[in-house]
C-alpha cells in the first residue's frame, strides 16, 4: 500500500473554542469546545454536541477572538461523556 500523501501536515494543538449553530430541532446553541489537531484545511473539534454531517457550524477562536463558518465532514469518533 502506498504512502499517504496530505495537502498540509496535521499538529496537535489545543486551542479553546466557542461552537455556536443551529441543532436538528432547530434551536440555536453556542457552547464550549476545543481543537484537538488542525491543519491548513481543517481541524478536529472536541465537543459534546452532536453534529449532523454537512451542518455549518460557527467557531469562535478564543485566543485570537476570530471567527468564521465550518462545514461538519463528519465524527471522528462516537460520543462520550466527555
Amino acid at each position: 500500500m502506498g504512502a499517504e500523501k496530505r495537502r498540509s501536515d496535521r499538529v496537535m494543538l489545543t486551542i479553546p473554542l466557542v461552537l455556536a449553530g443551529t441543532d436538528a430541532k432547530d434551536h440555536e446553541f453556542k457552547e464550549e469546545a476545543r481543537t484537538v489537531t488542525l491543519n491548513r484545511h481543517g481541524a478536529r473539534i472536541q465537543t459534546g454536541r452532536p453534529l449532523r454531517i454537512g451542518q455549518t457550524i460557527r467557531l469562535i477562536n478564543l485566543i485570537g477572538h476570530r471567527e468564521a463558518e465550518f462545514r461538519v465532514v463528519g465524527p471522528v469518533s462516537p460520543l462520550t461523556e466527555k
